[in-house]
């Protein structure tokens, strides 16, 4: 099935021939993937905006630029549709994306068939700050205690030896040290050659016992990469043990495949410690060459090609990562509130209890990505008729358990989102509906009871979750409403820095 001729090409050639012309009449989708430890909505709306600012999707009417999946999540899709693996209905993967800064999991079922891959999250994505960066800072710390060593002994009149400045990092960086840590783990330690990175001497000599350099180049042992590879190594088994703790309490079937991506992910040490760590049958898979680097991105094109062709994403169902809510006032009910919280309505006169929290979603709960979900039961009420005026709803999230989540907006663990302004000054004549209530009052020192009309908008409240971001629309009827001059979202900063508690 070919693509639609509305769709992006999702297959891109570079063209040194091609027009600006061209270019800008081109249907172009930019999509963009962060790591899972990016919890903050502050993060992905910052950097959207410096993005757009850099120029992506500003180069033609039909330029558009998204978030995406997360990098666990694509690294998942790629390996599903590409990998070297062949899943059946309701064959679990853990998914292990390792990268420079960060490591993160997703675990994933299966639930489409041959020919459409269509995978269920079964836990909500998790991140840990583990990566490759930290072994490089590592292998600095270990260089920097040596030549420490060496400038004590320059001190004490046994050496000569001066380095230069930032020494430490510069070797850090030297192609060296790099190649010496991709190779790591391809050879047993029987085999291993002794690593050798040259140090940047100024002057002095070429050795020094005590920092074990010889001939302008310190000396390494298999020992010393283990020292520094291993407690990332563990951090990752472990948070891979936590994942399917977690999938064994929500009844998860046991995983069949471990999926490594992401440069440190495709490291042969850590596939060996992973693959001595969790034994058969769960299979320990990576892809070869240059796959696992570009396992993410190739994910984000495969998940968006399968939607343009099939009409659904390959990543179907998600979970959510925090509970959404929608601030409102509710009846006053002795049983569930305060007397001193009650307030009397200006409306219709009725005891009403404001700040409290409707959880339209929540943490865990499965997020079908081909719709929203729409909670109904807002509205809006006014005195004058020809003057609706403008709604605001407040959202605010909470990373608590669902059997745990505050019911008022007022407690320490409830964070304010943002608030959605509409304005409905515009809104169709027949969805305003005319309501009643009843004042009493004295005439001519007579008590009476008088009917006096009032107005309402009754409207539904529409989250869009994605897994970098959130979007919201407000819905009358079975019309979107909303539209990008009379729909604002005035963003919280308190919120979206919120992460776990």
């Amino acid at each position: 099935m070919a693509p639609r001729p509305d769709e992006a090409d999702l297959t891109v050639g570079i063209d040194f021939g091609m027009t600006c012309t061209d270019w800008k009449d081109k249907k172009v989708e930019f999509v963009f993937s962060l790591p899972a430890t990016f919890q903050s909505l502050e993060i992905s709306d910052a950097l959207m905006k410096e993005i757009k600012k850099a120029g992506f999707g500003t180069g033609g009417k039909k330029h558009n630029v998204s978030w995406g999946l997360s990098e666990p999540q694509a690294a998942a899709v790629y390996t599903a549709k590409d990998g070297d693996i062949t899943l059946h209905t309701g064959d679990v993967i853990l998914v292990c994306d390792a990268g420079g800064g960060t490591t993160d999991f997703a675990l994933l079922e299966q639930c489409g068939d041959a020919e459409i891959v269509e995978l269920k999250e079964r836990a909500i994505v998790q991140g840990i700050n583990i990566g490759s960066t930290n072994i490089d800072l590592a292998f600095a710390k270990l260089v920097q205690g040596r030549l420490a060593q060496a400038k004590a002994d320059t001190k004490a009149g046994r050496s000569q030896l001066v380095f230069h400045k930032n020494a430490a990092e510069t070797m850090m960086h030297s192609e060296e040290f790099q190649t010496w840590k991709h190779e790591f783990g391809n050879f047993a330690e029987a085999q291993f050659r002794t690593p050798r990175v040259a140090v940047p001497i100024r002057s002095g000599g070429t050795s020094s016992t005590s920092a074990r350099i010889t001939d302008g180049k310190m000396n390494f042992s298999y020992s010393d990469f283990q020292d520094i590879f291993d407690p990332q190594v563990e951090g990752i088994i472990n948070a891979m043990r936590e994942m399917l703790e977690h999938g064994a309490r929500a009844n998860v079937p046991r995983p069949k495949y471990f999926i490594l991506s992401g440069g440190l992910g495709s490291s042969a040490y850590v596939k060996q410690k992973v693959r001595e760590a969790f034994p058969a049958p769960i299979q320990v898979v990576a892809a070869e060459g240059d796959e696992p680097p570009l396992a993410v991105a190739k994910g984000l094109v495969l998940d968006r090609k399968q939607k343009a062709r099939h009409g659904k994403p390959v990543l179907g169902v998600r979970k959510a990562r925090v509970s959404y809510g929608v601030v409102t006032r509710e009846k006053y009910d002795p049983e569930r509130h305060e007397p001193h919280e009650k307030i009397q309505s200006d409306l219709d006169g009725e005891d009403v209890v404001q700040n409290q929290i409707k959880w339209v979603i929540e943490k865990g709960q499965d997020i079908d990505t081909n719709s929203s979900v729409r909670e109904k039961g807002f509205s809006k009420a006014f005195n004058d008729r020809k003057h609706p005026g403008v709604s605001k709803r407040e959202l605010v999230i909470c990373h608590k358990d669902p059997d745990d989540l505050p019911s008022s907006k007022t407690d320490v663990d409830v964070f304010p989102l943002c608030t959605v302004r509409s304005d409905l000054t515009t809104v169709d004549k027949k969805h305003i509906h005319t309501r009643a209530r009843y004042v009493r009052r004295r005439v001519l020192g007579i008590p009476r009871t008088e009917r006096q009309e009032f107005y309402e908008i009754m409207y539904d409240v529409c989250f869009v979750v994605g897994a970098l971001d959130a979007r919201f629309e407000m819905w009358i009827d079975d019309k979107q409403y909303a539209d990008k001059n009379s729909f604002k979202i005035e963003w919280e900063e308190k919120g979206l820095k919120s992460t776990p508690r």
